[in-house]
């Protein structure tokens, strides 16, 4: 247990990550008020902010028991950030100063230092076009934000690949439309995403009909708007539990209003091998979808029942080559590093079976523990941070021996050994929509149950969430409130 006491700030938030870097498993409990009596049995830590004059003060006390083990302070002017942002001044110093505590304390460093954002990368790019150089920049990631060096290469490498993406986007005024389909044929053990195993034809023709209705009420809105639709996006749950019929309805509606052949890109996740068929292939081919995703997370069949997929390393193989066959332009796949009973035996396996396949795209996810998901629930949270890394740096070797080069890249709360998940790609075939969305540089507009919008308005420097809901019910009745909000907030941002 971890008693968390904060004196002078509020920054519950922003701690509880930082200590989460070092120990995914501890129970925080957070005070704000100085102690009249310790614990004996936990770590006590005080975090203080004052501020001297125009200079920030955060100093950190750690006591184990009623022994006072370390201290540190850090002040305002050790960091380099933006110092007319008092409140990112003051938050980024009070991290610091309790990272470098707890650095001591648990004999390591995090590679991504006080980083716990989930876009790392987007801190090159703001700073690009704030005026700062490259070395301005690899100075802050290291002495402020105390990322490692070969992290900080690869942010770097991430953000030339996407700056050529950002700058073609930046003064246009387009979106994106993500079509959530929130169903799958199990729930695997890992997922805290908004999906439902238990459906049939008649709950899915329903969620059609309402979707289309959502699109129809949601597009119009974008090209009232004079927004250019950029890429279409159609993520779940496994959109290819729904039949033909149903593409062929969702796309109709599309074509109303947009010339598929002039969109961009269009991606279709085909995650689950048991839900594809070369029926559904050839429709969605047919209908301009450029990009899928068939993801066997593992190669691995043991490891696969272990996580509740129901299909087999073989039907990742020949589900592969009838997307080829039907002629898809680019395949992703999915894999997740430091999934239970696996260690780097059996992610060495899983990539050199990926690699015999050549797909355009690779993604490669941290396991993250989410309280929404029954791994949580069944395993301990155990960092295995050295185990983890090494698997990385086994796909790391694979994609560069191929000529993969990272394209995107972000991270979560809860990952294991405060790592990221990545994605890899052949020169020129990385996925628009995957570089948008995580830059945050273009309008998101989602339709469907657990779809979220995020609208970009530039004028007055800031991105506006609007959530979906995250049952059917409530979708089926009551969606024309997200509508209306999509409506109102598009209306008041920036025209121009």
């Amino acid at each position: 247990m971890i008693n968390l006491y904060l004196i002078g700030h509020d920054y519950e938030y922003e701690l509880k990550n930082v200590i989460r870097v070092f120990d995914l498993n501890t129970e925080i409990e957070i005070y704000y008020k100085y102690p009249n009596i310790f614990k004996q049995n936990d770590i006590n830590i005080i975090s203080t902010l004052i501020k001297e004059n125009s200079i920030f003060v955060s100093k950190v006390k750690l006591f184990d028991g009623n022994k006072l083990t370390l201290q540190n302070k850090k002040n305002s002017s050790d960091i380099e950030i933006e110092k007319d942002d008092f409140k990112k001044v003051s938050k980024t110093i009070t991290k610091l100063a309790l990272y470098q505590i707890l650095s001591k304390y648990y004999n390591t460093k995090a590679d991504y230092g006080i980083l716990t954002g989930v876009r790392p990368v987007k801190i090159i790019t703001e700073s690009r076009i704030n005026g700062k150089n490259d070395n301005q920049i690899k100075n802050i990631l290291k002495e402020t934000y105390r990322v490692d060096n070969k992290k900080i290469e690869l942010m770097f490498k991430v953000a030339d690949i996407e700056k050529k993406y950002i700058q073609e986007n930046m003064n246009r005024k387009s979106y994106s439309l993500y079509i959530g389909i929130p169903f799958c044929p199990t729930k695997c053990s890992y997922c805290s995403f908004t999906s439902f195993t238990k459906y049939n034809d008649e709950i899915l023709d329903l969620y059609v009909n309402n979707l289309i209705s959502d699109i129809c009420q949601t597009v119009e809105i974008a090209i009232k708007n004079n927004l250019k639709l950029n890429t279409i996006y159609f993520g779940g749950g496994t959109p290819t539990v729904l039949n033909v019929k149903h593409f062929i309805k969702v796309f109709n509606v599309i074509k109303r209003y947009y010339n598929l052949n002039e969109i961009k890109e269009i991606t279709v996740e085909a995650g689950r091998p048991d839900t594809i068929n070369r029926e559904k292939l050839r429709c969605i081919r047919e209908n301009n979808v450029n990009r899928i995703s068939i993801n066997p997370q593992t190669m691995n069949k043991k490891t696969l029942n272990l996580i509740g997929r129901n299909h087999t390393p073989e039907e990742i193989i020949n589900k592969f080559n009838m997307a080829k066959e039907e002629q898809f332009e680019i395949v992703n796949m999915d894999v997740i590093v430091g999934l239970p009973k696996e260690d780097k035996e059996q992610i060495q396996y899983t990539i050199k079976s990926i690699m015999q396949l050549r797909p355009e795209n690779l993604t490669v996810h941290t396991l993250a523990f989410k309280k929404g998901s029954s791994l949580f629930k069944k395993y301990n949270m155990d960092r295995d941070s050295e185990k983890v890394k090494r698997m990385h740096e086994i796909i790391l070797e694979y994609c560069t021996k191929f000529n993969y080069y990272p394209y995107y890249m972000y991270r979560q709360k809860n990952i294991k050994g405060n790592l990221e998940n990545i994605g890899y790609s052949i020169k020129n075939k990385e996925c628009i929509y995957n570089i948008m969305i995580i830059e945050e540089k273009e309008t998101i507009l989602g339709c469907g149950v657990g779809a979220t919008s995020k609208i970009i308005d530039k004028k007055n420097n800031r991105i506006i969430r609007i959530p979906g809901f995250k049952n059917l019910a409530d979708y089926e009745i009551r969606n024309t409130k997200i509508i209306g909000k999509k409506l109102n907030i598009l209306n008041s941002v920036d025209k121009h």
